[in-house]
Parts: structure tokens; C-alpha cells; sequence
């Protein structure tokens, strides 16, 4: 069962990003809770490692089944308070579900090098599924854990937390806010990784299908309202190709359904914030300072009267040299259409962070893939031939869950 701690003295209130409205409170843990909260992991943590790996995973098995079986009611929660539209909210608890599913024959047991206690602090974006991984594989190796929620938007979470009623006491804690006993009492801090720089491509040849290659864009970018850290904004498009292809993706983005995101036909949401909404109207304002057409959207707006953090699904269409948009990542839903010559110049244009992943619109797919000129960088290149399920529009999708 989760850990019973004290009422909480200071209090937040989450609202919702597309009305601005309240969604809901949350206390805020002070020090002497998380003191609580740490000695009741350390107290279980023997007597849960001393569990067979077959016994936790069972237990942690249990926790996803009862995710799954109120997916609905979390996703709508998830909804209102993150303003993530609704058939992506459904997918996001679905993820979260599976990673309480675990494989006892693949964990491993607590090495000598693994703290018996750690702290688990998912980001604000997403924090249901980064809990979920975080702290199920840990608890499935014998390790007791204690969520540091973020205060932003911890409801989902908290509600997602009564479906591990079934743990032994003191094994996982939720509290909500900064962990101050962390370094003090020498806790592990667990944070998911840093997003990786924007290092997946779009890249448009001027053979691709154009009703594929708009709606492909769309979803490949415009994800939670575009704000996933790990993307550009830029889409390569074949210089000779480009104007024709902007008329398409125009089209398409001009009917997607922007308003409040618990609505099964809504495409995309507001913005997280209010200073969000602030930087992605700054940096659609310094692209056009600097040359880059503005073809569709472009300022914040309010979609059936609603009063929240609103921008206007924007296309942008850049030239080369002082045309060109100085942000590489707009955290809005804003495309960049980018003219190159080739794949190898748009690999090229690319900072060297690791691996780089091409999502190919392309009628020709094996003489492309012949003339990509990598030089030494490792890329996967992954040809779309068809729609994704996950593809806009939502209206019908969610409908049927």
C-alpha cells in the first residue's frame, strides 16, 4: 500500500491549460514528510528485496491491470490538466500500463551498487509514463522507492498511485514537490535522462505522395501540440518541390480541430503555460525577422471561445543564408518547411548528436537510399509507405475506446 504520511500544510492549485480553470489542489510535502516518507521506504525495503523477483513482478503486473481498467478516467484526468489531447492521452496510460508488466526472468536482482531506497523525480511532460518506467523497474529489482511529483501537474500521477494499494507499506511513496532529504540523508535521486537535441528527421521528396506526406508531417510534428522537447521544427522538402507541398500541408492543417482537448474530435490542445505560450510567440516572431514566410497561423488565439494557452497550428516556409529561422526547436505547433537539394544536405544541416533517424516520404525509396551521402554519421533511415494509427485526425479514434 502507498505510505500514509500527514496532512500537508502548503497547497497547489493545478488548472487546466485550455480554460484556466481549477482542475484540482495538491499538497505540497514539506521536510519532515519526506523524512517520513524515507524512513518507511528504508523500514520495507529488506523485507520486499527478500520477495522472489516472480512475487513483485506479480504485484507490479496487478498495478498495470488496474491502470488499464480505469485508462479512460485517467486519460480524461491526464487531459485536463496537461491540455494533451484525449487519443494521446489514452495512448500515453496504455504505455504506462505495460511498464508494470515485467518479465521476472529478465530482472535482475539488486546488484551491491544499487541503493535499497531511491528517490524517482518524473518531468512535467509526461510524468505518468516516466513514473511508470522509472519506478517499476526499480521496484521490480527490489528496490523501494519514493515519487517526487511535479507540482505543475501531479493529478494524474496521484490518481494512477491508488491502483498500488496492493504493495506492501512504505515500498512506494508519492509526494508532490522538490525533494529536500535527497542529498541529506544520501538518497539516489533518479531523473529520467535530459531529451535528446532534436535529432529525427522529415524529409519530403518531390516524388512522395502528397496526401501521405501532409498527414505524416502533421503527426510526426505536431505530437502534444508539437512541445516534445526531442524534435525540430524543420521539415526538409526538395527545393523544386517545396511551394507545392506547403499548398498541401496548408490544407491539412488548416482542418485539423484545435479546442479542448477531452473532446474526441480535438486534434490539438493549448500550450502547458502561459510562459510557453509567450516563448513559442517570441520565436515564430524572430524566424519572420529574419526572412522565413509565414503561410498559415503564426499568433496565439482562442478556439471556441476558449480562454487558455492557444496557438495557431503555423507554417512557416524558410529560404538559405539570413532566411533562415534562427531556433532549430519551437516547443509549439509550429512547421518549418526547409528547401534542400538533397537528403545528404538535410543530414548535413543536422548537429552530430548520435544516431540520426529519417522519416522518408518517398515514391523512390531504394535509388534514395542509394544516393544518401552519410558521411561516417550513423542514420536510420525508415521509409513511410503508409498511415500511422496514430495518425490525425482523432475524431472517431477515441470514440471507439
Amino acid at each position: 500500500m502507498i505510505a500514509e504520511l500527514p496532512d500537508r500544510p502548503w497547497s497547489r492549485i493545478v488548472t487546466n491549460p485550455s480554460t484556466l480553470q481549477p482542475v484540482g489542489s495538491v499538497g505540497l510535502a514539506d521536510y519532515p514528510q519526506w523524512q517520513a516518507a524515507v524512513r518507511a521506504a528504508n523500514t520495507a525495503a529488506a523485507a520486499w528485496l527478500n520477495r522472489s523477483a516472480e512475487e513483485r513482478t506479480a504485484l507490479l503486473a496487478t498495478v498495470g491491470e488496474r491502470l488499464l481498467a480505469n485508462h479512460r478516467e485517467l486519460a480524461l484526468l491526464h487531459s485536463r490538466e496537461s491540455g494533451q489531447a484525449l487519443a494521446e492521452s489514452l495512448d500515453l496510460v496504455r504505455r504506462a500500463a505495460e511498464c508494470w508488466h515485467i518479465d521476472p526472468d529478465a530482472t535482475m536482482p539488486r546488484s551491491a551498487s544499487l541503493p535499497a531506497v531511491c528517490i524517482v523525480s518524473p518531468r512535467i511532460d509526461g510524468a505518468l509514463l516516466e513514473w511508470s518506467r522509472m519506478a517499476a523497474c526499480r521496484l521490480a529489482r527490489g528496490v523501494a522507492c519514493v515519487a517526487a511529483l511535479p507540482p505543475q501537474a501531479p493529478l494524474t500521477v496521484l490518481r494512477a498511485a491508488a491502483a498500488c494499494e496492493g504493495l506492501p507499506h512504505g515500498v512506494l511513496s508519492m509526494l508532490v514537490g522538490e525533494p529536500a532529504v535527497a542529498e541529506e540523508l544520501s538518497i539516489e535521486r533518479v531523473c529520467p535522462a535530459d531529451p535528446p537535441a532534436a535529432s529525427d528527421i522529415v524529409y519530403i521528396s518531390r516524388d512522395a505522395d502528397l496526401k501521405l506526406a501532409a498527414a505524416g508531417t502533421a503527426a510526426k510534428r505536431l505530437y502534444h501540440s508539437g512541445q516534445r522537447a526531442e524534435q525540430s521544427v524543420r521539415v526538409y522538402v526538395e527545393q523544386s518541390f517545396i511551394y507545392t507541398f506547403a499548398d498541401r500541408l496548408h490544407e491539412y492543417l488548416a482542418l485539423l480541430e484545435a479546442g479542448d482537448p477531452v473532446k474526441p474530435a480535438t486534434d490539438l490542445g493549448p500550450l502547458a503555460s502561459a510562459a510557453r505560450l509567450q516563448e513559442v510567440e517570441t520565436r515564430v516572431g524572430h524566424a519572420l525577422k529574419r526572412g522565413a514566410l509565414i503561410k498559415l497561423g503564426g499568433r496565439r488565439y482562442q478556439p471556441w471561445g476558449l480562454t487558455g494557452y492557444f496557438f495557431q497550428p503555423t507554417l512557416m516556409i524558410e529560404g538559405t543564408g539570413e532566411e533562415r529561422a534562427p531556433d532549430d526547436q519551437i516547443l509549439g505547433p509550429v512547421i518549418i518547411l526547409t528547401p534542400v537539394r538533397n537528403l545528404s544536405e538535410a543530414l548535413a544541416d543536422r548537429p552530430d548528436t548520435g544516431v540520426v533517424r529519417v522519416n522518408l516520404f518517398a515514391a523512390d525509396v531504394p535509388p534514395t537510399l542509394a544516393t544518401v551521402d552519410t558521411a561516417g554519421r550513423r542514420v536510420q533511415i525508415d521509409p513511410i509507405q503508409s498511415p500511422g494509427e496514430d495518425w490525425f485526425p482523432y475524431q472517431g479514434r477515441t470514440a471507439r475506446r
